[in-house]
């Protein structure tokens, strides 16, 4: 797994987290 990509996901689930608790 390349540090790019890791760093795409960790993004990823800040925004789902953002998202949900508004």
């Amino acid at each position: 797994m390349s540090e790019e990509f890791q760093v795409s996901v960790e993004v990823e689930e800040e925004v789902e987290t953002r998202d949900r608790y508004g």
